[in-house]
């Protein structure tokens, strides 16, 4: 179906404006702007020009149809000159790098295509104005409609609306705005010609905080990336590098820096982003005598101030060194402050100018240290409520009204005293909606409560808002703001500076290393700086690493929301190693702690819970249950920890009938096909003792894997996975009670997973750990078009979806026609013969049916059964809808006996699925604004 969508003309095109020339002088206009066409040339130009009744093109179009003409020679001296008249302007930069290497001929002239070609191939080609926003979009940059009218305002536009690719860019990557999908980054820095190697983007994301919806500024990607642009130098080199900026390391730690730093598959890495890794060392010795050249060769300029400030009481060792993490921690202490009293000149160097009134009431809200300094962050924070569009103090009401807040007269004139409007009596509206956010002024909708934590900055996940409607269900229509934000808080908690929260964890007992704590605040959502302490807290449970001391282990769950009594807490420590340091790892920790979650039985009623799961006890082995169980004041055990108990008891019977209840309530998910398999193993006397059960469920859904030793087991798998990709394995595993997962669960967890990694050099093993065991001939096949990147790795997702080919059942290669024929395709002796030279036969002579049927796809002969063709196709792994199938059985009549050639099939097949659906959009020239609004 064609979609036409039409927008009314706005404006004139360019092209057809301003003066016309005679198409019948157009040697001299052409000779004048130093272009030379043959007579050929003239006239092939001629025919793409649309001339008036006299015979006269518009100047605009004709210079048009000489930019794409396919012919002409100018003169490579009047190169600059000539472009210019055309409406290009290069900067001296690119005018050098397109007169680089120009065939020149006998009389100095060079081919006009030839030079166009390379004007597109440097400047990235013309851009219409009218696509700036969609062309952005469609590079993974999200632009609201302010921003992007900005930005079209200050792109330097040529008289046909129209500017360079290249430009585009250098203005977007500098503007402050936009915001970009991080889950796209590698795509959205292909475009923006930023190149990076696979450890280089996992390094540049590990750095990277992102909110709930997974974007960031592009300005803080694009302040990142400074770290992978420049110069790239030897690994090997590193150690000079630190020596002529005056640094000493010891082997250890050079060693220990050079683990940290993303290498490329050449050994070679970026010099700015060593030195960033250098300013974060918290190890090695620097020259006191040379400070000051160091510093500024490490990209630090400091004043003479700010130098005297940080080599002050700097304590220097016998060799004339001092301790690089002092230097660098006072360096950011003085660079990453400002002084309150020059606040005006740090402001004017933000191009930012307020009114006296609206500077007191920035310095009034300035979290000023004792010497008066602020955070430059800080302050950078603060200055957003003094950026963007002004409102009336007569509108405010309306306004807020519209965001969806009412304001009683009180509220309205409480705010009145508490803003700073200029002499016109308007106040910057993102000042107006601090105001509000903090004060939280007014009532407002819960039916409207997706604009309302829009206006009042909050993003919550879909779990988040869940929770939050759950507590406002017996609300009143409508409700004070604060009783709102309240309950905003009760779901996500207190706000947590991102800077603070080493400090914050560490106070409660929790330590990270710098590793664990970058990964951990990799994967939380962060707005404006901040992070929510559950969801801080939601973030340790799927932590690799890290540490808990033993003394406070009851602090950390009570901040994460689990009260457990003194019984619960004891039981639950006694199963934690303590290490020499009195420190238990904070995984065992949060496994042990499932059991302590749910709900609850009855002391009391325990008996007939475990008859109700089909479990019998002796009066003995019940009385052991009993005595195991941390029982809480009010008489009762959570659910989880009771099974567990039951599982680690191993003693009592099984009923039969309630088989798959007592699973169920073990944690223990199974299909109907293992639950099938599982059953013919067991004893049909209508009870099964438990220990034989678990024994045989091993059998059905492999060992059992504890998910505190997952990320070994996934090396000795030889699969790599990201940080992310681990934890949404962890989070998404079936595990049982006792916190641990079958091994073919697992295998079916790492399936699912998108961005992992197989080393080709540990393929085998790999598919070994996975199930499927090849012989070296079928080794050579899976991985024959395999796509490897230059570290030698082929992406999980890939491996996988080879993999069902060489699964299921297997067929003797001399029952291939028969099998083929049985499944409604028919092949001669020579077809069959030319098949199987393309397929991978075992030892056995054998071949996996579902490659049999993927080799299919490449036969040049063979037949198919029409009536039997979506079946066969189906087989061959491929899936068309009913009018897909329609398409291709119109193609081709089938013969006498119904089959059409297989080959034919497959081009039909290629044909239908591969048509384009098309729509057509016209798009015409309107104004900026209209251009950004689309």
């Amino acid at each position: 179906m064609i979609k036409i969508y039409l927008t009314f003309i706005c404006l004139p095109s360019p092209l057809l404006t301003g003066e016309k020339v005679d198409s019948r002088d157009l040697k001299n206009v052409l000779r004048n702007l130093g272009i030379e066409l043959t007579d050929k040339e003239q006239e092939k130009l001629l025919k793409t020009l649309p001339t008036d009744d006299a015979g006269k093109v518009y100047h605009n179009r004709l210079l048009k149809g000489v930019k794409s003409l396919k012919g002409g020679k100018i003169h490579v001296n009047n190169l600059d000159h000539i472009l210019a008249k055309l409406g290009i302007e290069l900067t001296e930069e690119e005018l050098a790098k397109l007169s680089k290497n120009l065939q020149v001929d006998a009389n100095g002239k060079v081919d006009l295509k030839d030079v166009m070609d390379r004007v597109k191939a440097i400047t990235g080609g013309e851009i219409d104005a009218r696509d700036v926003k969609t062309i952005l979009r469609n590079m993974g940059i999200e632009m609201t409609d302010e921003e992007c009218l900005e930005l079209v305002n200050n792109l330097p536009f040529n008289d046909d609306n129209k500017v360079f690719k290249n430009r585009l860019l250098e203005d977007v990557t500098s503007l402050k705005g936009g915001k970009v999908n991080v889950n796209n980054l590698d795509t959205i820095l292909d475009n923006l010609g930023i190149k990076l190697a696979e450890k280089e983007l996992k390094d540049l994301t590990q750095n990277i905080h992102v909110g709930v919806d997974k974007k960031m500024p592009l300005e803080t990607l694009m302040e990142k990336v400074k770290d992978f642009t420049g110069a790239k130098i030897e690994s090997s080199d590193v150690k000079n590098v630190l020596e002529n900026l005056g640094i000493k390391l010891t082997e250890k730690e050079l060693e220990k820096l050079l683990k940290t730093l993303p290498i490329d598959a050449a050994g070679k890495l970026y010099h700015n982003r060593l030195l960033k890794s250098i300013q974060s060392l918290r190890e090695g010795k620097i020259k006191k005598n040379n400070l000051l050249t160091s510093l500024k060769n490490m990209g630090i300029n400091l004043t003479e101030e700010q130098f005297a400030e940080l080599s002050e009481n700097l304590q220097v060792d016998a060799n004339g060194d001092v301790d690089l993490r002092e230097v660098m921690e006072r360096e950011k202490a003085i660079t990453g402050m400002v002084d309150v009293k020059n606040l005006e000149t740090v402001l004017d160097d933000m191009r930012l100018k307020l009114t006296d009134q609206e500077l007191e009431d920035l310095i009034q809200n300035l979290p000023a240290s004792a010497d008066n300094k602020v955070a430059l962050k800080t302050l950078e924070n603060e200055v957003k409520s003094f950026t963007g569009r002004k409102v009336d103090a007569s509108d405010i009401p309306n306004i807020l009204k519209n965001m969806g807040i009412e304001l009683t007269n009180k509220d309205y004139k409480q705010l009145l005293e508490t803003v700073p409007f200029d002499a016109n009596g308007k106040v910057f509206q993102n000042r107006l909606l601090k105001d509000v956010r903090h004060n939280k002024r007014g009532k407002v909708d819960v039916d409207n409560l997706d604009a309302i934590l829009k206006v009042m900055g909050v993003k919550l996940t879909e779990k988040e808002l869940d929770l939050l409607k759950n507590l406002l269900r017996d609300a009143n229509e409508k409700i004070d703001l604060k009783k709102l934000m309240d309950k905003v808080e009760a779901v996500t908690g207190e706000e947590v500076d991102v800077n603070d929260m080493e400090t914050v964890l560490r106070n409660m007992g929790v330590e990270l290393t710098d590793k664990e704590l970058s990964e951990l605040m990799t994967n939380l959502p962060v707005d404006d700086g901040k992070v929510y302490q559950k969801r801080l807290m939601d973030g340790l449970k799927f932590l690799k690493g890290g540490k808990i001391d033993s003394s406070k282990v009851d602090t950390v769950l009570g901040n994460m929301g689990m009260d457990l009594t003194e019984k619960e807490l004891q039981d639950l420590t006694q199963n934690l190693p303590v290490d020499a340091n009195d420190k238990v790892d904070l995984k065992r920790v949060m496994n042990e702690v499932k059991y302590f979650t749910g709900e609850k039985v009855d002391m009391n009623k325990i008996k007939s819970a475990l008859e109700d799961l089909g479990i019998e006890f002796t009066p003995n082995e019940y009385l052991n249950l009993l005595e195991t169980l941390p029982v809480s004041a009010d008489g009762k055990v959570y659910q989880k920890r009771l099974m567990k108990g039951i599982k680690f008891l191993k003693r009592g019977s099984v009923n039969m009938k309630k088989l798959d209840t007592l699973l169920e309530n073990m944690g223990i998910k199974i299909t109907e096909k293992e639950f099938m398999d599982l059953t013919e193993r067991l004893p049909d006397n209508g009870k099964v003792k438990l220990t034989k059960l678990m024994e045989e469920l091993d059998g059905v859904l492999g060992e059992q894997i504890d998910v505190n030793d997952l990320e070994n087991v996934l090396k000795d798998m030889k699969v790599e996975v990201t940080d992310k990709e681990y934890m949404h394995l962890v989070k998404t595993l079936p595990l049982d009670a006792g916190g641990k997962v079958y091994k073919k669960k697992l295998l079916d967890g790492i399936k699912t997973l998108k961005r992992g990694k197989v080393d080709l050099n540990n393929l085998d093993t790999f598919l070994e750990n996975m199930g499927i065991n090849l012989s070296h001939k079928e080794l050579e096949d899976f991985s024959q078009n395999l796509p490897v990147d230059v570290d030698g790795k082929i992406d999980l997702k890939n491996v996988v979806l080879k993999m069902k080919d060489f699964t299921g059942e297997k067929v003797d290669a001399g029952d291939v026609k028969n099998v083929l024929k049985d499944m409604g395709i028919k092949v001669n002796d020579k077809e069959c013969e030319e098949l199987l030279k393309l397929l991978p036969l075992d030892g056995d002579k054998k071949v996996f049916q579902n490659r049999l049927l993927t080799g299919l796809q490449s036969l040049k002969g063979g037949k198919v059964d029409v009536n039997n063709l979506n079946t066969i196709l189906g087989n061959m792994g491929i899936k068309l809808k009913n009018k897909e199938l329609k398409n291709v059985i119109q193609k081709e009549p089938a013969d006498a006996n119904g089959y059409i050639p297989l080959k034919k099939v497959m081009s039909d097949v290629k044909t239908v699925t591969g048509k384009l659906k098309v729509a057509i959009k016209i798009k015409i020239l309107g104004s900026p604004r209209e251009w950004c609004l689309r």
